[in-house]
């Protein structure tokens, strides 16, 4: 049950944040990362509700490739510029707890997906292998 009230809650908290994008104007990046995310959020998906999609050792692949555009994207990618101004008067620790925060409730998010590809059996409807020692 908190895995669904929690997917939800993302699913709100991407789809407004990407409504506030697309109301700025999106770039070509920002449209990779919609399509990274709505892949993502099919994976979380077929966690939470127990339905397959693509295949078990796509989910695998795509763990590390959503966690490294992530940080790329966040890193790299992205013009912080107007949120730096708007939050300047913030001291650091309060910075770095509103990172913590962020960091916090997105890990759940990399869990349902790692869980989905690597420990979800029964779904895929294949023996816990690791229990024989063959990985």
């Amino acid at each position: 049950m908190l895995w669904k009230i929690y997917f939800w809650f993302i699913v709100i908290l991407i789809s407004m944040s990407f409504f506030d994008t697309f109301m700025l104007g999106m770039s070509y990046v920002d449209f990779f990362d919609l399509a990274f995310t709505i892949i993502s959020c099919i994976g979380f998906f077929g966690f939470i509700y127990k339905k397959t999609f693509f295949s078990k050792a796509f989910w695998k692949k795509w763990l590390f490739i959503i966690i490294i555009w992530d940080i790329i994207y966040n890193t790299l990618l992205q013009d912080y510029s107007e949120l730096i101004s708007e939050f300047s008067d913030l001291s650091t620790i309060e910075i770095l707890v509103s990172m913590a925060i962020g960091i916090m409730i997105i890990i759940p998010y990399y869990v349902a997906i790692y869980l989905y590809g690597y420990k979800s059996f029964e779904l895929w409807n294949e023996k816990d292998e690791s229990k024989i020692g063959i990985e």
